[in-house]
């Protein structure tokens, strides 16, 4: 079939093809509506006995607590060993999670060399509502404090001299997160040339089925 043929097949059967495009419209208009989310990047620091906060280069050592920390995030992962999570990685919605978690201990170093310089967990938790992230968010946090408390009360440490897990300030706010005017024009071609492909073959049927009629 040439493009004459098809587009007088299209001025016939425009009704057909129109249909169409305007249910993809509405799928566009109502996608485009629903396409933000919300996420947060929350960090729970943990610290030895006393709360003090130390860093790599004080003269605290960290290790112990830098180990501890890791062992929880592993227990919180169901023993899983995953990937020290990079802060120049991208965040989850950059990847394209629309609802997920991931818990980590941070990583301040670079691809090719890792650096643990404090024992800090990031949690990140990406979802369809600000409810729903803050909730779980929430969650998580008193999961892996709970977890701490009873890992060191099985091991006999006295209250007073455990290691303790501290929300940082400024972190964990859920912020919705849209997608920019490249994703959306990208998303309107893609939607809308296939609402024209469709569109045109339903016409093309359409019109077959009527001159087989006739």
């Amino acid at each position: 079939m040439t493009a004459a043929v098809a587009l007088r097949i299209l001025l016939r059967r425009w009704y057909v093809a129109g249909a169409v495009m305007l249910l993809a419209a509405a799928f566009l208009a109502v996608s485009l509506r629903s396409a933000g989310v919300y996420a947060t990047d929350a960090r729970l620091e943990f610290l030895p006995p006393g709360g003090l906060q130390v860093t790599a280069q004080q003269d605290g050592d960290l290790s112990p607590v830098t180990s501890f920390a890791a062992s929880i995030v592993t227990q919180f992962d169901d023993g899983r060993v995953l990937e020290p999570f990079a802060t120049t990685s991208a965040p989850l919605y950059g990847v394209g999670v629309r609802q997920g978690v991931q818990v980590a201990l941070e990583n301040s170093g670079n691809q090719w060399v890792d650096s643990f310089s404090t024992p800090l967990v990031e949690i990140q938790v990406v979802g369809p509502t600000a409810q729903w992230v803050g909730a779980t968010t929430q969650q998580i946090v008193a999961q892996l404090t709970a977890m701490s408390d009873e890992a060191q009360a099985a091991d006999g440490v006295p209250a007073d001299a455990r290691i303790t897990a501290e929300l940082q300030p400024l972190t964990g706010t859920v912020e919705q997160i849209m997608p920019g005017t490249r994703d959306k024009l990208t998303a309107a071609a893609a939607i809308l040339a296939a609402g024209f492909i469709v569109g045109t073959a339903l016409a093309v049927w359409t019109d077959a089925l009527f001159r087989k009629g006739s």
